[in-house]
């Protein structure tokens, strides 16, 4: 039934693009999509898989683009929102915005969202197109396929797509090594890594070890290991050697099934040597139940200070939730009144904001 719809939307957005000339989808890796791929998403159940693209304008004029999502196949218990620079709610279908790229440029801020809640897979298509000639566009297909693995980092599930900062020594090795699971119940997944490089400083070398390590131009691991039902592996780590060389270098690290490479997560990493770049504490802990209906649980850590405030925000920025809470390990807030979607909280402690958690509502 998959392979099917999937061939009839490919139909269905060749006819949408057939007079495209000046528009070029490039993924993140810079490699440019053919007119109506298929991308495959992995993320892992119950949160937020993402797809990421570039578009570029290979015409010789400025154009302004807008970008449309077609729903093809998705659970009705889904949530999926798309961002053009801003993020939209569930419901909008063609962003009100549009973004002017000049020629040979490219636009780096759109970004597709879908959180299943299930093991349900969703096919949802994006086209973007000149608002001035709509006939120009150029379209893909993303394939959500809801993944059995995952990481943590410092306790914390990693949803696919997450971005870990981490602070580079100028002239010494920095490593980062985190646990990889597979949430499976039943089968044990042979799990290869891969490492991209998103964005290098000049000079510097990375590497990566999963269970040996490999060589800095080793991008796929030749070593497979198998990760039982509902267990884990720690034979990850990154390296990174700035080599005196200032700057960010952005590696992502991707982990899937050799059986089935659409069974994948992936982590960004920004090895920083920026001095005075400061990430955001991590003052949240955990929010249980997510996805939540009525209320949920928010565990704090000990720099949250007393009469700190908990905000939510909705994708389009807007405070649809604000509380002050007194200072302690748990609190539990009531949410019934949110609609369902996706959310933003966060904590403001004596005027410090902590990373935002995303919040699923459902109902």
């Amino acid at each position: 039934m998959k392979h099917s719809l999937l061939f009839v939307a490919a139909v269905f957005f060749a006819s949408l693009g057939l007079n495209a000339q000046n528009l070029q989808i490039v993924s993140m890796e810079n490699e440019a999509l053919t007119p109506n791929q298929v991308v495959y998403t992995g993320g892992t159940i119950n949160n937020e898989a993402v797809v990421e693209m570039k578009i570029k304008n290979i015409g010789t004029t400025a154009i302004n683009v807008k970008a449309k999502k077609i729903v093809m196949s998705v659970p009705e218990n889904s949530v999926n929102v798309f961002c053009l620079s801003l993020c939209y709610p569930p419901s909008v279908t063609v962003s009100p915005d549009f973004v002017t790229i000049n020629p040979g440029e490219s636009f780096v801020g759109f970004s597709g969202h879908y959180t299943p809640f299930d093991r349900t897979e969703g096919i949802i298509g994006y086209t973007f197109f000149n608002m001035d000639n709509p006939n120009d566009s150029i379209s893909f297909i993303s394939h959500y396929v809801p993944s059995n693995l995952y990481a943590k980092y410092d306790g914390k599930i990693l949803q696919g797509g997450a971005v870990l900062y981490v602070n580079a020594e100028l002239n010494a090795e920095t490593e980062i090594a985190f646990p990889v699971f597979n949430n499976d119940e039943t089968n044990a997944k042979d799990v290869l890594a891969k490492k991209t490089e998103i964005q290098t400083i000049e000079g510097s070398e990375n590497l990566f070890c999963w269970t040996e390590c490999y060589s800095p131009n080793v991008f796929i691991s030749t070593d497979v290991v198998s990760i039982n039902p509902k267990d884990s592996t720690n034979n990850f780590s990154g390296h990174y050697s700035a080599n005196d060389h200032e700057g960010a270098t952005t590696i992502r690290y991707t982990f899937f099934d050799k059986r089935a490479a659409s069974d994948s997560t992936w982590i960004d990493v920004v090895y920083r040597t920026n001095v005075g770049i400061t990430e955001k504490p991590s003052m949240i802990s955990a929010v249980f139940p997510n996805p939540a209906t009525n209320n949920i649980n928010i565990s704090l850590n000990d720099r949250v200070k007393n009469g700190a405030e908990i905000i939510i925000f909705n994708l389009n920025g807007q405070v649809v939730y604000r509380e002050t809470i007194n200072n302690k390990a748990t609190t539990q807030i009531n949410v019934s009144k949110l609609s369902q979607g996706l959310y933003q909280l966060v904590v403001n402690s004596n005027g410090q904001l902590s990373r935002p958690e995303k919040l699923a509502i459902i109902k």
